[in-house]
């Protein structure tokens, strides 16, 4: 294993390990900020690391999970809607990420890597519909999130996208690591699992601040 091989690994179980602490660990507070600000600064680490291997699905992949960490990150900062220039910035590189990502899904399909072409069609809709929601809430001023005007919808948002860029480092775990012998599974998996815990959670939290709508 080269030098960066090393580093992109322990990048990612040091991102495993602090995600799944906040998971685990009580909310707010000093010491989950300061297991945030590692795992979000781990990630550029992961990317740079993922891009310099040269595995186009490890680059966006980790850009995928990248995108929402950073804008995640931004929820829990400004405790609001992020309306930034550079806010603006980062959603209009992953709207445009999401639509490179759509284009590899035609170039595997072309290749006939009907399995690639499947994870790359999945995560780019993923990712393109979310930062387009993004890019009009930012350019234009629609917010057409039925929590846009609650005082907790930072809060719902904020770890919504944690979870998303988790997932991201979850699927790249189960995909080397071969969890099932279906190529497919393996990269949807961690998809699917955390689809239904966010489901889970947002009717938890929605309970908890008495928002029925």
């Amino acid at each position: 294993m080269d030098e960066t091989s090393l580093i992109h690994g322990i990048a990612g179980y040091l991102i495993f390990v602090t995600g799944l602490l906040q998971y685990l660990l009580q909310k707010g507070g000093k010491r989950h900020r300061i297991i945030g600000k590692i795992y979000f600064f781990t990630w550029f680490v992961l990317v740079i690391s993922g891009a310099a291997i040269g595995g186009v699905m490890i680059t966006f992949l980790g850009l995928f999970g990248l995108y929402y960490a950073i804008t995640g990150i931004r929820f829990a900062v400004v405790k609001g809607q992020p309306d930034s220039p550079l806010d603006k910035a980062i959603s209009a590189i992953g709207f445009t990420c999401s639509i490179a990502i759509l284009f590899f899904a035609g170039k595997f399909y072309l290749k006939g890597n009907i399995n690639f072409a499947t994870i790359f069609v999945v995560f780019g809709l993923l990712f393109g519909i979310n930062s387009f929601k993004d890019v009009r809430t930012l350019f234009v001023g629609v917010n057409k999130h039925p929590l846009a005007s609650h005082k907790m919808y930072w809060f719902f948002e904020h770890y919504t996208r944690f979870t998303i860029s988790f997932i991201a480092a979850l699927t790249a775990f189960s995909a080397i690591q071969n969890v099932t012998t279906v190529v497919v599974i393996n990269w949807m998996l961690p998809t699917v699992l955390g689809t239904v815990y966010l489901v889970y959670v947002g009717k938890k939290y929605r309970k908890q601040f008495k928002i029925t709508k």
